[in-house]
């Protein structure tokens, strides 16, 4: 059996308020930034197919209907949409979704899913993701939700890093069969 994605969890430490780490700000996401959503998705799902051959394809019906997707999301309370910007241009290099999960027969009522995560190429390495980070923790405390899950495709060694990094342990392995 191949792996495909692995959880982690990340629990309810409370990280320092910062929105600017040198060139970056981070800020939430409105409509007029769907595009920039869309194209940074659309990255994403590339890379992880390219990480991993096993990973499950989205049809071009996901793609036509990512706009909207990403509308939906933007108007739902329990999901928050952050991006990264250029201090100087406010060109958007990165974004992370959260959504709140309800969890009515576990301890912990209610988490936070992320998904999304994409930093642009250039700018990895900069802190932008320990940046949107910090700010979706923070964010989220203030509603009393201290825990963060994520998945993240097997082989996908910056992902694997990033969130190690970030205080991310590993708690579950979802496996397909090679066809």
């Amino acid at each position: 059996m191949q792996l495909e994605l692995r959880q982690f969890i990340a629990g309810g430490t409370t990280m320092q308020q910062e929105k600017i780490i040198g060139e970056y700000l981070v800020c939430t996401a409105a409509k007029q930034d769907i595009h920039e959503l869309v194209r940074m998705r659309l990255l994403l799902q590339e890379h992880m197919e390219q990480v991993n051959a096993l990973i499950l394809r989205y049809n071009s019906d996901w793609k036509n209907e990512l706009p909207l997707f990403y509308n939906k999301l933007l108007d739902d309370l329990n999901v928050l949409i952050l991006k990264a910007i250029t201090e100087k241009d406010h060109e958007i290099v990165g974004m992370m979704v959260g959504v709140i999960v309800e969890h009515p027969n576990f301890t912990i009522e209610r988490s936070v899913k992320i998904d999304d995560v994409w930093v642009d190429t250039e700018h990895r390495k900069k802190g932008v993701c320990s940046l949107l980070l910090t700010d979706l923790r923070n964010r989220f405390a203030e509603k009393g939700i201290k825990n963060f899950t994520l998945n993240y495709v097997v082989n996908n060694r910056e992902a694997e890093q990033t969130w190690r990094a970030l205080g991310f342990v590993p708690t579950i392995t979802n496996c397909v069969a090679k066809p």
